[in-house]
């Protein structure tokens, strides 16, 4: 039997260009978390934003038709503007996640009423229904307003 004493020269080039490749890996895989990550949270956040939206527009149309039975409330926003008690949560937050609201009822102006209707036997009342909604911790938010006109017969 016979022994191979020779030394061979090793250059070690399969090591550098596994370890290179083993590194580029590594940091694919830390971009592609970072990038899952990020989405998560864009996910999250737009998913948040939308649930404000949502609750902001159910207390408008719900305040809409409480108005609409309560009129009462718009010959009081004439003097000043009304804080109206929110249908779905409260005005104040206390807690990290908890969703506050806000909804005021604003004059505007006397004006002229809408097509359809004489200027001289109508006057229009311009109304603004503002409503806002808050996540408490985070910065989800939405604010809708809608407008409203009133039109009264005018005495002579």
């Amino acid at each position: 039997m016979k022994i191979n004493t020779k030394r061979h020269k090793e250059s070690g080039a399969v090591l550098l260009v596994t370890l290179f490749v083993t590194v580029a890996l590594f940091f694919s895989g830390m971009l592609i978390l970072d990038i899952s990550i990020l989405r998560e949270t864009q996910v999250g956040n737009e998913q948040r934003s939308t649930e404000m939206f949502l609750i902001t527009k159910s207390e408008l149309d719900r305040q809409f038709d409480f108005l609409g039975k309560n009129q009462d409330n718009f010959e009081s926003a004439i003097e000043a503007d009304q804080i109206l008690t929110a249908f779905g949560h409260s005005p104040t937050c206390s807690s990290h996640g908890s969703i506050c609201q806000s909804v005021e009822l604003k004059y505007l102006s006397e004006q002229a009423p809408p097509a359809g209707y004489s200027i001289d036997s109508f006057t229009g009342f311009a109304y603004e229904l503002d409503a806002e909604a808050t996540q408490q911790g985070t910065n989800a938010s939405s604010r809708q307003i809608q407008g409203i006109v009133i039109v009264n017969g005018v005495s002579k």
